[in-house]
């Protein structure tokens, strides 16, 4: 079974919800686009964009991992 970012009710466990099951605060994705066919200076704002984050990573608020159908809503 491939890992999804989506919660399915069907009986597929996705990868956020195994890492909140396991205990896991799962914060949101830091998505960069494409950095191969980036430019020098994107990919450059890209990690600056990143180790931004880092900084105050410990602030952020975890995304919710349970589902409305988990709890028959």
């Amino acid at each position: 079974m491939p890992w999804t970012l989506s919660q399915e009710p069907q009986g597929k466990i996705s990868l956020h919800g195994a890492l909140h099951f396991c205990g896991f605060k799962v914060l949101a994705p830091q998505i960069s686009f494409a950095p191969e066919f980036a430019s020098e200076e994107e990919r450059k704002a890209m990690v600056a964009s990143w180790a931004q984050r880092l900084k105050t990573i410990w602030k952020e608020d975890p995304i919710p991992c349970t589902p409305s159908w988990y709890f028959g809503q």
